[in-house]
């Protein structure tokens, strides 16, 4: 399956942040996971990636409103559902049932966007082959990615 990073942002979005563009404006209080986790890593890259199209002080501006790091993505999200940050970067699939009634999900531009994939395969040496193959099957099927997309994530190519 395939993840796209996102913007999350407070139901009532004080800050009101409605672009990617929008993280750069002074004062927005952005909280991203620790550097070293991909979800981080991934909005750096995006960050840098939009300096060709915002000008090249975006990247700078946008690191320059961060407020806290948080260890992981779910700390991150946590914080703007608290209302302690404006925003925070994490993966489609974080927006989940519990957050959706606090946050705001704002896209990230396709062409700036870092799609994160996620491969599956049953090993030839593994314990059970036959189940890690059921396994397989299970998560590629209809009903698997239809479950996957539930929560988030792209289906399957290839």
């Amino acid at each position: 399956v395939r993840n796209r990073e996102v913007i999350m942002v407070p139901q009532d979005n004080p800050a009101e942040v409605r672009s990617l563009r929008d993280l750069a404006q002074p004062g927005v209080k952005l909280v991203l996971a620790e550097e070293g986790v991909p979800a981080a890593d991934y909005a750096v890259e995006i960050l840098g990636k939009a300096n060709a199209e915002y000008g090249s002080g975006f990247e700078e501006d946008v690191l320059s409103n961060v407020v806290s790091r948080e260890a992981d993505v779910r700390a991150a999200v946590n914080r703007v559902t608290l209302g302690d940050a404006d925003a925070t970067f994490g993966y489609a699939s974080d927006y989940t049932p519990d957050v959706r009634d606090r946050v705001e999900v704002i896209a990230i531009p396709e062409d700036l966007n870092i799609v994160a994939t996620y491969p599956i395969a049953a090993l030839k040496d593994a314990q059970n082959p036959e189940l890690a193959r059921e396994w397989v099957n299970l998560v590629v099927s209809e009903e698997g990615q239809s479950v996957l997309e539930e929560w988030g994530f792209e289906p399957a190519t290839g």
